[in-house]
């Protein structure tokens, strides 16, 4: 009796060992889409393939091929198209002086009015440092145009030629009024004049040359101021200064409308050689 159940317990034995080591096969064999969230969230990362969930970034070869899509030289600094790295011509320039022009040892020159001893003087009342006019405006007062160049560069030196020009901007009212002459301010004169260096002159300054023989009654243009340059090249003048005046024959005509002229400009342009 103790034989029979002694073989009873063998086969038992032996029928629990086959099922334990069909539920160990069924685990490890099992298709991968068959698995649970669990075990696919605990296998992640522990095959022998990386992966791509969870594998390390390397940003520092994304940024280098980054910078090679870009098309710019790895080291290099492309310029900015919008600016001249040359010569900052990106800024707007400052106004030049004209170059001076060399022909046979002679350099032509255009000198710009000293702006201190420039502008419009009124009589009775302040300067306008700003603008070049003369005639009379609608309270009657009159006023008188200036330009002062200074000229010292080319003392001691051989000036061939000087040349003084007027750039017209506006005319106001009828000044001329050349239907009735009686009527209006009468005509322009031109003159060189002496004063004060450093300020604009009086209004009614110490005539030097009058430039127009009879008053014109039209814009001044054209002016040739070659004796008097020359002068100072030749050492033979105690001044460096070339100053102007333009006015009307009379200060105004008191009809309480303005009649005046206003130039752009006025340049002197001289040719000279060292002696």
């Amino acid at each position: 009796m103790s034989r029979a159940i002694a073989l009873l317990l063998v086969v038992a034995l032996l029928a629990a060992g086959s099922g334990c080591g069909r539920q160990n096969e069924d685990r490890n064999g099992a298709d991968p889409g068959q698995q649970s969230a669990g075990d696919a969230a605990f296998s992640r990362g522990t095959q022998g393939t990386p992966d791509l969930d969870v594998q390390e970034f390397d940003y520092e070869q994304y940024s280098e091929e980054e910078s090679e899509g870009t098309g710019q030289p790895e080291g290099e600094d492309v310029d900015d198209p919008g600016i001249d790295q040359d010569n900052g011509q990106g800024d707007t320039p400052a106004p030049q002086p004209t170059a001076p022009v060399i022909t046979d040892g002679y350099v032509t020159e255009v000198f710009q009015p000293i702006p201190a001893e420039t502008g419009t003087v009124v009589l009775n009342a302040g300067p306008i440092d700003n603008r070049t006019m003369a005639g009379d405006n609608a309270e009657n007062q009159s006023f008188r145009a200036f330009w002062s160049f200074d000229v010292a560069k080319v003392r001691f030196s051989d000036v061939q030629e000087a040349t003084l020009q007027f750039t017209h901007q506006e005319t106001v009212g009828d000044p001329f009024r050349l239907d009735n002459r009686t009527l209006g301010i009468g005509g322009i004169q031109v003159w060189i004049v002496r004063t004060e260096e450093g300020t604009l002159p009086p209004y009614d300054p110490a005539p030097f040359v009058q430039l127009t023989n009879d008053p014109i009654f039209e814009s001044p243009t054209e002016y040739d101021l070659t004796t008097y340059v020359k002068n100072i090249g030749d050492n033979m003048s105690n001044v460096d200064r070339v100053q102007v005046m333009v006015r009307f024959q009379h200060g105004t005509n008191r009809n309480g409308v303005a009649d005046y002229m206003e130039w752009e400009s006025a340049t002197l342009t001289v040719t000279y050689a060292p002696h």
